[in-house]
């Protein structure tokens, strides 16, 4: 790395282009403007928001950029007007900020500081314009943060001093994911002791919430996922119990009502599926229960309802870095952290050298799902208002379109529209691409035991795989 007029050159992942592995490139980092910090970034986490602007299916995702907002590291230099971090303080950048003078900060009620979010959705700071270049181009920024860079530049108001002696390897993941969990059992959903509460996803953020509910003295915790290696480690962090869905001849809602006399306290959605959503606002108890959305969306995706969930006195809520006022509270966290009143270090699954980032995306995807051999293609479509018969074998509710692999699932024709139903046999294996959300019915087929998938809006385009070892 060299040093000129000021600009630092080193290395940073690059997303050039959506779809496409970060590059690790040379890029050179001007210095800090009044008012901005320049951060020597020690680690930094990949997450499934980088994931999801990558894939370019974020309609705020810009390009050239570097991604990245779970990170840590050491004040390099400030700008003229800083005065809360000098250069040496151990820091934290963060993706929400907090100016303490926007009518958002001023109200106890939210954490959503507006102040720089116009020019951060851009791309850009917070005067317009970017600190990074490579190869003579700009690059933009990203969530105010850009972690996967060896140095950066924030706002001074997205930016929280820690204790020196943290681990950065560590810490670093309360810049999103454990915040996030932990604030919205803690903050949003303010869980009460004796409590029963449900956790749909136990990724990350999931084991998070399940963290926070234990410290909130909640007696019954249960875990959702299809996965059943990850029930080990949610017992681990609090989960009294775990189910999975494939195992249930009911809707998941039903299950989950059934298991608690009435319905959960409290629910937490954090997968970002719209059809989770709903199921588990409907797997609160009538009169009091309260569902979280904690997992985001893709772009366009719409939450759906009963009103008379709602009317019947369930509250539907959502968070976001789990109602944290950043500046004030990070430098907390990390303190609970440090006396081990909250896990951090468990969350870690793997450490890799910078190089490696892509490697570490490749690692954040995987998991124990089915793996299918290169089939042969041909393709179907469904219009609007056609049934497709299924048994879903690798998603809870499957993701949103552009946020990870397509679902892969069994398909019979069984009684669902013959005269339209191409000409499968049961066990070929179909990728299901859906524009938008697949809304679940609540029948079960029963004479072939498959869930009943009615297609949404406008089509689904079904690609036949006949493969039938992928069961």
């Amino acid at each position: 790395m060299g040093l000129k007029e000021g600009v630092i050159k080193c290395k940073a992942a690059v997303a050039w282009e959506a779809g496409k592995p970060l590059s690790i490139e040379e890029v050179e980092v001007a210095p800090p403007k009044a008012h901005e910090v320049r951060i020597k970034i020690v680690a930094t986490a990949v997450c499934h928001t980088d994931a999801y602007t990558l894939s370019g299916a974020d309609p705020e995702g810009c390009f050239p950029v570097i991604l990245g907002h779970e990170g840590a590291g050491i004040v390099e230099s400030v700008g003229e007007g800083v005065t809360k971090v000098k250069k040496g303080d151990t820091v934290i950048p963060l993706y929400i900020p907090q100016c303490g003078e926007c009518k958002f900060c001023k109200n106890p009620k939210t954490n959503l500081c507006q102040k720089i979010r116009i020019t951060q959705g851009k791309g850009v700071m917070p005067d317009g314009t970017s600190r990074f270049t490579c190869k003579g181009k700009q690059i933009y920024h990203f969530m105010g943060t850009s972690t996967f860079s060896e140095y950066t530049v924030v706002a001074d108001i997205s930016v929280a001093k820690i204790d020196a002696a943290a681990p950065l390897d560590k810490v670093c993941l309360l810049g999103c994911g454990i915040s996030t969990g932990y604030g919205a059992a803690i903050n949003t959903a303010k869980v009460e002791p004796g409590s029963t509460c449900a956790v749909f996803g136990l990724g990350g953020v999931g084991l998070a919430v399940i963290m926070g509910c234990k410290i909130a003295g909640a007696s019954r915790i249960i875990g959702i996922d299809i996965n059943k290696d990850k029930y080990a480690k949610a017992k681990e962090f609090g989960a009294t119990e775990c189910i999975s869905p494939q195992d249930c001849k009911k809707p998941i809602q039903e299950v989950l009502v059934e298991m608690t006399d009435g319905g959960v306290d409290y629910s937490f959605e954090c997968i970002g599926n719209v059809g989770v959503m709903r199921a588990a606002l409907e797997a609160c108890h009538k009169g009091w229960g309260v569902s979280v959305i904690v997992g985001v969306a893709a772009a366009g995706q719409e939450i759906s309802t009963r009103p008379f969930q709602l009317v019947t006195g369930r509250t539907w809520k959502g968070t976001a870095f789990g109602g944290w006022k950043s500046v004030d509270n990070v430098p907390k966290l990390v303190t609970e952290y440090m006396s081990k009143k909250i896990k951090v270090d468990e969350f870690v699954t793997h450490t890799l050298p910078f190089d490696k980032i892509n490697e570490a995306f490749e690692l954040m995807h995987s998991g124990k799902r089915p793996k299918m051999k290169p089939p042969h293609h041909h393709t179907h479509t469904y219009r609007k208002g056609k049934t497709i018969v299924a048994i879903q074998v690798n998603d809870m509710v499957g993701k949103p379109p552009g946020q990870s692999s397509p679902q892969y699932i069994s398909f019979n024709t069984g009684k669902s529209d013959t005269s339209a139903s191409p000409d499968f046999g049961a066990g070929d294996c179909l990728e299901v691409l859906l524009p938008q959300e697949a809304a679940y019915s609540r029948e079960l087929h029963k004479k072939w035991n498959l869930l009943i998938f009615s297609v949404g809006s406008p089509y689904c385009q079904i690609s036949s795989k006949r493969n039938k070892s992928c069961h």
